[in-house]
């Protein structure tokens, strides 16, 4: 029982590298915030933990954990830890907070904006990909992954997006820079550009112009 006493917060903890520091940690005697964009894989890991069950499992919260969790049980259970008060599940269901930038997993669950139909939702996913971009590029990476697929790489003063999914099956590559400014191609049902320049936009998705 190395880290009894202990407090950890584990993010993407339902998978992989996060779920196996997960057991280990509680293993250990750590008492742990278990957060994770997957909700259903961050509940099951709550489940299936060891006892005793010193967790705090916040579904839908990205990897800036206080930043992302829109129920407030990330905060509240560091301050639960800190007093010594008991700690659980989060007690709100997850469909009652949306976890920003958490990003649906299709694209048919996106709203349609500025266009209509698909190419509507495609401008959403270029949208939620540009804000997820955003978020991670504060970490202060020189290079980081996608949510699902390709990868960013940032230079000075701007973003090279290669291939990136925040949504499923739709791809954004260009190259943004630090006033928000540049071209975007857009992959994905249907193809398209989307053009950033000094807060305007113009291209086209689908064959509709934007």
């Amino acid at each position: 029982m190395r880290l009894a006493g202990k407090t950890a917060v584990i993010t993407g903890a339902s998978t992989g590298i996060g779920r196996a520091c997960a057991l280990r940690f509680a293993r250990e005697g750590a008492r742990l915030v278990l957060a994770d964009r997957q909700i259903a894989e961050a509940e099951s890991l709550y489940a299936h933990a060891p006892a005793p069950k010193s967790y705090w499992a916040v579904p839908g919260a990205g990897h800036s954990v206080l930043s992302t969790d829109g129920s407030g049980c990330a905060r509240a259970g560091l301050v639960a830890f800190l007093t010594g008060e008991p700690v659980g599940l989060c007690p709100r269901p997850a469909k009652e907070f949306p976890a920003a930038p958490y990003a649906p997993a299709q694209l048919s669950s996106l709203r349609p904006t500025r266009l209509s139909g698909v190419a509507g939702q495609t401008f959403s996913a270029v949208t939620v990909t540009l804000t997820g971009v955003g978020y991670d590029s504060l970490a202060g990476y020189t290079r980081f992954p996608g949510l699902r697929a390709g990868y960013v790489q940032v230079r000075k003063g701007k973003l090279e997006l290669h291939g990136v999914q925040w949504i499923k099956d739709v791809s954004v590559s260009g190259t943004i820079d630090s006033r928000g400014n540049g071209t975007l191609t857009v992959a994905g049902p249907v193809d398209g550009s989307v053009t950033y320049r000094n807060g305007k936009l113009s291209g086209t998705l689908g064959g509709q112009s934007l």
